[in-house]
């Protein structure tokens, strides 16, 4: 066990092991193993995830409270501890367990402690693949394909009872793409992208799923040249997501951001790479909206017949669009929305508000008028033009 370099303190090294369970349908199991520095400090690990029933098999070291919650008793002269669990999801369309694979998240859990730092590290037992970040699991027979761009490494897992509509290089190609020409920062080392299996399964409205900074999930019929109505090209959709560090910062103001830059470059990235034609780009970017209430700054004035989620993305993306094409014109192409990406993953000092947002945009050189253009957009419910030629990305 090493020593923090900066603190010198041993830290506290976590693993998590899941496993598929072929006696129970809709389950999987977890093993936890924690190994302690000599100090013994306090630990908790609270696993309180409401979406999943959890049952404790063995336990080694632990107190257990309140039926999720374990904490180091410090009585073991090894200073580890191992509990074995049973993760039952409730029905819903992000999770599936067949007799064949299981695809699912991680179970949420926090921990506490003081003074050390906690090293985690995931894997699985027999078959399957887990995210970096341990958010994605994926548990059955498998294929894997790779690639490395931009110095991250882009891994495909397609499990054996999923068939690609798109050729698995292509698909690599175009995340690579993505990778390439996104310069936003927050490039994680490794991506995992999974092939969600279709056959006999309901995975609901659900195209893809983020899940976790370092994983996402995509169905399998989906085509690298397909544009969603919603989200766009869904495998750029969800690697997008993967680039956006901010959003745990954002404010009920400015939570459009999440999904209308991911569904933004859902379609451009595309254009861009060649595989949609500028008319194709012209109509994602202009959907209709129903309605006249499409305040992004405001969730709760949507219509109560649609979703804060459905305005996210169509209105959104209309948005980022329009601000992009401003930008670039304004700085004859010398700034762009990549340059604001970037400065939003790079703001961790507090909250990303409204009034924030809007003096980032304030500062671009050569560029003015963002306050009034927010407010008309943004804060209120006209809907900006988008040219249909697309000379400016040039």
């Amino acid at each position: 066990m090493s020593s923090h370099p900066q603190t010198g303190q041993q830290p506290i090294v976590q693993h998590l092991n899941f496993q598929r369970n072929n006696s129970t349908r809709g389950s999987f199991n977890l093993f936890i193993e924690h190994e302690f520095p000599d100090s013994k400090p306090y630990f908790e690990l609270d696993l309180y995830d409401r979406g999943v029933d959890i049952d404790v098999e063995q336990l080694y070291g632990y107190q257990i409270e309140d039926q999720h919650k374990l904490i180091w008793n410090k009585e073991d002269l090894n200073a580890k501890a191992r509990v074995s669990l049973t993760f039952s999801a409730h029905a819903d369309h992000w999770f599936k367990d067949t007799d064949e694979w299981t695809l699912a998240k991680r179970p949420l859990y926090s921990i506490a402690h003081r003074g050390h730092n906690v090293e985690e590290h995931f894997d699985t037992v027999g078959d399957g693949v887990v995210s970096d970040n341990g958010g994605l699991l994926y548990l059955g027979p498998y294929d894997e394909w790779s690639i490395t761009a931009a110095g991250q490494h882009i891994r495909l897992v397609v499990p054996e009872a999923a068939t690609l509509e798109t050729d698995p290089q292509q698909v690599l190609y175009t995340l690579a793409f993505a990778a390439q020409t996104l310069t936003v920062g927050c490039l994680d080392e490794t991506v995992l992208a999974v092939a969600a299996p279709t056959d006999d399964v309901n995975w609901g409205k659900n195209i893809g799923l983020f899940s976790g900074q370092s994983g996402f999930w995509v169905r399998d019929n989906s085509s690298i040249g397909e544009l969603t109505s919603a989200g766009g090209c869904t495998w750029v959709h969800e690697y997008v997501h993967t680039r956006q560090g901010f959003t745990r910062r954002l404010t009920p103001e400015t939570s459009w951001l999440t999904e209308g830059i991911a569904s933004y470059y859902g379609g451009l990235l595309p254009y861009l790479q060649g595989l949609i034609t500028s008319d194709e780009l012209y109509n994602f970017l202009t959907p209709y909206i129903s309605g006249t209430d499409a305040m992004l700054a405001n969730p709760d004035s949507f219509e109560v017949s649609t979703t804060a989620k459905q305005y996210d993305y169509l209105k959104g993306r209309m948005v980022i669009a329009a601000l992009d094409s401003k930008i670039r014109c304004e700085t004859d192409g010398m700034v762009s929305f990549d340059d604001v990406f970037y400065r939003l993953n790079e703001y961790t000092d507090r909250q990303i508000t409204y009034s924030w947002l809007v003096s980032l945009l304030e500062k671009i050189p050569g560029s003015s008028g963002y306050q009034d253009w927010f407010e008309r957009y943004v804060r209120k419910d006209a809907v900006p033009k988008i040219s249909g030629s697309f000379e400016y990305l040039s």
